[in-house]
């Protein structure tokens, strides 16, 4: 195997479900969303984040 390369994923996943009841901006979701990849790639967890965006009115 080469160093780039990663073993093999589960054959499974546990998904954890994330609910934000607030709107965020654009920058905080975006953030979030960066935070949880790198701890997805480190981690093998997954996630499946439903959010909202804030009211710029």
């Amino acid at each position: 195997m080469l160093l780039t390369e990663r073993p093999p994923r589960p054959s499974t996943l546990t998904w954890q479900l994330l609910m934000e009841p607030h709107g965020r901006s654009g920058a905080e979701n975006m953030a979030i969303d960066a935070a949880l990849l790198e701890r997805a790639d480190a981690t093998d967890d997954a996630f499946l984040r439903l959010y909202r965006f804030a009211s710029t009115r």
